[in-house]
């Protein structure tokens, strides 16, 4: 059996190796030894490397900052797996310094909460989380936390790199239907201001441009949810539910943005493929309007 001190390294090669989601931790078991075993120096290169798979400049948004320590402590509390050890080493983690510093965090965090055997646990997942606000806006919050990421978003926003980034990340697929009730709650909150919005289409553009087919299936499937036409075992009909809830939600700021302001959307000559979003959303209301009238009269 290995230490936290040889598990470690480990984990920072691992995470900078760009696991694809739900490749397993690697354990704790002996590992094939490396020269590359300065911990500090592993975490500024998770640093690069996860601004590198973002295509961000470096500095990253300009910020010289370095990575710092923090994520060698998340490290420390994923090798730990779980207990309350773990939980006293995540204590010691301060809010992130720098963008380096966030880009650690997040390239670390995100392949653990996404991977597969020998995954950590939900108590320290949602730890993890608390301590890593970019993945929390990339994919939903830790309960509690929106506030922080929310910031952050308007961080990112004001930066033209920042901005690229964040479009692409909140318009690819996601991963449950919390992070798509997360991501159109984000995009309702920038529907007001003409610059904002903007965002928000540039978000709807890049999800059907590149990621079209997923949305339109998970469209498809909400609407079936939605008129009955499904029939399965309860878990599945479970989770057909959530995310048509979700689907139908997430089209709901462009239906509103179509209604009020139809001359922007024609001005975006690339925003194409989403009439069957928008039946989908209005659909929805429609059912909500009847439930709400049947229980009225029910009174």
């Amino acid at each position: 059996m290995t230490t936290v001190t040889d598990t470690v390294p480990r984990l920072l090669r691992w995470a900078a190796s760009e696991p694809e989601t739900g490749a397993p931790l690697p354990g704790r078991t002996a590992g094939p030894t490396s020269p590359e075993q300065d911990p500090a120096l592993l975490v500024e290169r998770l640093a690069a490397v996860t601004a590198a798979r973002m295509r961000l400049s470096d500095p990253p948004l300009g910020d010289p900052g370095p990575a710092g320590l923090p994520t060698l402590l998340l490290a420390a509390a994923v090798a730990l797996r779980e207990g309350s050890l773990a939980e006293r080493t995540l204590d010691s983690v301060s809010a992130p310094g720098s963008a380096r510093d966030l880009l650690a965090r997040h390239g670390l965090v995100h392949p653990v909460l996404t991977a597969g055997s020998r995954s950590v646990g939900t108590s320290l997942g949602t730890a993890l989380l608390r301590h890593s606000p970019l993945t929390g806006l990339f994919d939903a919050p830790a309960p509690g936390d929106d506030e922080p990421c929310r910031q952050l978003l308007d961080r990112l926003l004001d930066h033209p790199e920042g901005r690229r980034t964040v479009t692409a990340a909140l318009s690819a697929p996601p991963r449950t239907p919390d992070a798509m009730l997360w991501r159109s709650g984000l995009l309702s909150r920038y529907r007001f201001d003409p610059a904002e919005r903007q965002w928000v289409y540039d978000v709807y553009e890049t999800a059907l441009l590149h990621h079209g087919p997923y949305y339109m299936r998970r469209t498809r499937e909400a609407v079936a949810v939605l008129t009955g036409e499904t029939s399965g075992a309860p878990d599945t009909d479970r989770a057909a539910a959530a995310w048509a809830d979700a689907t139908s939600d997430w089209w709901r700021p462009l239906d509103v943005l179509v209604t009020r302001f139809p001359a922007e959307l024609r001005a975006r000559r690339m925003l194409r493929g989403h009439e069957g979003g928008l039946r989908l959303s209005r659909l929805r209301a429609r059912a909500e309007a009847l439930r709400e009238l049947r229980a009225v009269t029910a009174r």
